[in-house]
Parts: C-alpha cells; structure tokens; sequence
C-alpha cells in the first residue's frame, strides 16, 4: 500500500466531496481516498469492539452481507474483529465498501488487514482518511476518525461495544448528527455488551435482524424475507445443524453442535446467525430451536 500516486486529495468545497460528510458539525476541510469517492445513496456503518467474540464477528459478517444483497455501501473502520467482518461481509458479496483510517493512506494499520484493503478498492470502494500520507496512526486520532464513519452513513449499527469500546463514540457522533443508531443486543452477563445494552437504554434502537434496519430507514429490500415455509438451505452445513436442532427436541447449544458435528465453531455460528435471519431458527438464551416443523 506504498504507491502515493493513488492517494487523491478533496477539499470540502470540490466535486466529489462526499454530500453526508459536508453537513456534520466540523467536517474535515479535505479528504484523502484510494478507489472510488464515497458518495452513495444508501451506506450503513458497522462497528464495534476489536476483541469480538466469534458469534459477535458473525453478526457483523452477516449483516454486512444482508445490506449489501440489498444495495447498501458498508463504512467501517478497518480495524480487527467487527470491523473486518462487516467490510468481509461485503466484499463476499461484492459489494461497495468503505474503510476511513485515522492515518496516512500509505500504510494500512493493522498491516494483518492489507488484503482487505486491497480488495476494497478492487471491488469499487474506497479508503478513506483526513490525515496525508506518512501521519502515523496516533491513539488520539481513532476517536476523532470516528465522526467520519458516522458522517459518511445514513446509520450506525453497534454489535458487541463493551464500556470503553470506541463503537460508542461512533455511535455519539452519530446522535449529534441526527443519525439512527440501531444496537444488536446480546447476553447480559456479557462484559462485550454492556456499552450497547446502555445505548439501548437511552434510546438507541433495538435490532435482531438486517431487514429491521431497512424497514426502519424505509429502504425497500430488493430480496424480500424468504419464509420459513419456503426456506432453502444455503449449504449442507446448514442443513446437517439444523437436523441436529430439529431431532433434539430441546433447544441446542453451540457447543452440543460442535461436540456432535466436529465442525468449526466460526462456521456453525456463521450458519446459526443465517438460519435465524431467515425466520427457520429461534436464539433461546444462547441455545437453538427451530421456529417451525419443515
């Protein structure tokens, strides 16, 4: 990611300055971006903790690709654990991406997450920042980098923000410029949503599924929901959990599912999150049941 010749610099007062991000309370008085200028009628930020759990990951994963099917540009701040996920999400649906740094544009922080990048740019998207090339990534700078994701979005979504999580200063950003923050609640005795579970106190609005969000923004899904009646599933992965869950009886955890089909615990989290978005499958406190006999 050395080749300055790419990095293109906007001023607020230029075409290409993205719209959103010219009307927040002190907008950057330029812009940075390698790839395409980020303007788009439907964006949606995802953001949230770096220590992620897998189930936390897998969310953000398949939100991100459950609004891109549906033509939103996914914003997040590249950074480990939901953010990765929410850009993989889209990126696996070949879908528009946008990832603001809060440093230069000639390296990428953390370095782990280059490929990424790289395959943001390449899929039509763009990274973006307000600092020029060769401004190290400085603690300070993320917090203030986070008005721009909020800037640049229509809304925020929050998964796993723990108290001192930099997701709740995104999510600030966004209430003070009039933006919807939509939170994914999770376990109580979990230290990874005790941030969200107090956005949600104070208003924030809950969700459990991507096509709330569309619902509440009153974007029209270009997919529709598939009902339970007319499910299909995606993989055999899918199926060979959910005759697991179906033959049990009562509801089923993570971990019986593992023990039972030796499957990696990311890829049946993965599949659990997919089902329960397409109405077949019912969180119960942590364990699974079906919604319905098929």
């Amino acid at each position: 990611m050395k080749d300055n010749l790419s990095i293109i610099k906007i001023n607020i007062n230029e075409a290409g300055y993205p719209q959103l991000l010219s009307k927040i309370p002190s907008p950057p008085k330029a812009i940075f971006l390698r790839g395409t200028a980020p303007n788009h009628s439907k964006a949606v930020a995802i953001v949230g903790t770096r220590k992620a759990s897998e189930s936390g990951k897998s969310i953000a994963y398949e939100f991100s690709r459950y609004l891109s099917r549906n033509g939103c540009a996914i914003v997040s701040g590249l950074a480990l654990g939901i953010d990765a996920a929410a850009h993989q999400g889209a990126l696996d649906e070949n879908g528009i991406s946008w990832a603001v740094l809060a440093h230069g544009l000639d390296s990428i922080y953390p370095s782990s997450n280059s490929g990424i990048a790289r395959k943001i740019i390449d899929t039509g998207g763009c990274l973006v920042s307000e600092y020029p090339a060769l401004t190290p990534p400085y603690a300070s700078q993320f917090i203030v980098r986070n008005r721009i994701i909020s800037g640049l979005s229509e809304a925020i979504i929050i998964v796993e923000a723990p108290k001192e999580s930099g997701a709740l200063a995104t999510a600030q950003f966004a209430i003070k410029q009039n933006k919807p923050v939509f939170v994914v609640p999770g376990n109580i005795s979990s230290s990874l949503y005790s941030g969200s579970h107090q956005l949600i106190r104070n208003g924030a609005r809950l969700v459990t599924k991507p096509s709330e969000v569309l619902d509440d923004l009153k974007w029209s899904s270009e997919l529709g929901e598939k009902t339970s009646d007319a499910f299909r599933f995606e993989n055999e992965t899918q199926k060979r959990i959910f005759d697991i869950i179906q033959s049990s009886g009562d509801p089923v955890s993570v971990d019986k599912i593992c023990e039972i089909t030796k499957l990696n615990p990311r890829d049946i989290t993965s599949s659990l999150m997919q089902m329960m978005f397409n109405g077949i499958i019912i969180d119960e406190g942590g364990k699974y049941k079906s919604s319905k006999i098929l």
